[in-house]
């Protein structure tokens, strides 16, 4: 345990004027110790650290009615560059994202192969060095690597424990990569990572509670509340695609019946869009036509939505978030979607009335995964600091 001395002071200091600095500012010197109540001197010394870091730059001075004008500071984003990188099903998807979160790159790269976990590395490695090659020269350089995985992921170890739809088991990826990149490395489940990347920049940066409802091949969830993502004890919150809602249902690839992801997956609304037409189409074909208005398409993404809506009537009931959001690749489902699961929400929930929770499609699209695992990264360059 560390006890308060002067050296877990400063960092104390330095992490709460920081986070003034990048919600608040451009801010001077005098306004910074006001809204942080550290005393002017210290927060002086705090702000030529910064300056000399590049981490804060001088934009001239800021308005007064009395006295020499205050120097306004504000903080540089592009003081550093964090990697952020979704491992899906059939390909890799990465970010380079600035100190905000931005992102200032994309690359993707499609894959078929992926289940071979030695396969699966050697492009992951081949992603990172295009992403590495494009961050621009910065003060911090690189923050480090953060890697959304669908799957159940020990974020502590960084162990991949199982990820049913990839067929990995203890992969231990962080390990894998940090022998041979000299960055800090966060695997974490990638709809942890989406909804991190919603709370930071997309739809959930004005919620105090959220989950973040990833659906795609399969359905995970990411919990956040405040700033902190639930993990639960052993990194089990938020598998909301196998809650049971039929004890006689479909076999589930995690090895169950009945689960919502055999239901309400995109997987489950492609199958019943083959089932109407007689024909297989793939995912883009699909949500071309829904576009089109197709009443096929349109049908199949309802009902798909109606078993959506019964799992978060059940989450809601659960955890009565602010905000439940809608992301991955059957969010492009938009509003026809949104629809269904916002009625039966409001038909099956008997505290419809009452709870206050909101339903809103994601804004970062396919990005959130990735642009929240960059955020793993940052969150970690960002967080107070630890007393144990």
């Amino acid at each position: 345990m560390r006890t308060g001395d002067q050296t877990l002071v400063k960092e104390w200091n330095q992490a709460i004027a920081l986070d003034l600095l990048r919600s608040r500012g451009p801010v001077s010197r005098a306004e910074l110790a006001q809204l942080s109540g550290i005393n002017k001197a210290t927060v002086s010394n705090i702000v030529e650290e910064w300056l000399a870091l590049g981490l804060a730059e001088e934009i001239g001075p800021g308005p007064s009615s009395v006295g020499r004008p205050p120097m306004l500071i504000r903080f540089n984003p592009r003081a550093g560059f964090a990697v952020g990188i979704e491992i899906e099903v059939d390909g890799l998807r990465g970010v380079l994202t600035d100190l905000d979160g931005q992102p200032v790159y994309r690359e993707q790269v499609a894959a078929a192969d992926l289940a071979d976990v030695a396969r699966a590395v050697a492009r992951l490695h081949d992603l990172i060095a295009a992403l590495l090659r494009a961050a621009p020269q910065a003060p911090l350089g690189v923050l480090g690597i953060g890697i959304g995985v669908p799957g159940l992921v020990n974020f502590d170890a960084g162990v991949v424990q199982n990820a049913p739809n990839l067929h990995w088991r203890d992969v231990p990826l962080r390990d894998i990569v940090t022998g041979a990149w000299p960055y800090a490395v966060y695997v974490d489940n990638e709809a942890n990572a989406g909804a991190l990347g919603e709370k930071w920049l997309g739809a959930g940066m004005d919620a105090d509670s959220l989950v973040y409802i990833s659906a795609s091949t399969g359905i995970g969830a990411g919990i956040v509340l405040g700033r902190d993502l639930v993990r639960g004890a052993g990194g089990l919150a938020g598998e909301f695609g196998h809650m049971v809602i039929d004890v006689n249902g479909e076999a589930c690839s995690c090895g169950g019946r009945g689960c919502l992801e055999v239901y309400a997956s995109l997987t489950s609304c492609l199958r019943r869009y083959q089932a109407r037409r007689g024909e297989r189409v793939d995912a883009d074909t699909y949500f071309a036509r829904l576009a089109a208005g197709d009443a096929d398409a349109v049908a199949a993404m309802r009902e798909t939505g109606e078993y959506l809506g019964i799992g978060i009537t059940n989450i809601v009931h659960g955890l009565n978030p602010e905000r439940v959001i809608l992301g991955n690749r059957l969010a492009d489902g938009g509003d026809v979607l949104l629809a269904a699961v916002e009625r039966v929400l409001m038909t099956r929930s008997f505290a419809q009335p009452y709870f206050r929770t909101t339903v809103s499609l994601g804004r970062l699209g396919r990005d959130a995964c990735a642009i929240g695992a960059a955020s793993l990264a940052l969150q970690a360059y960002f967080a107070l600091p630890r007393t144990e």
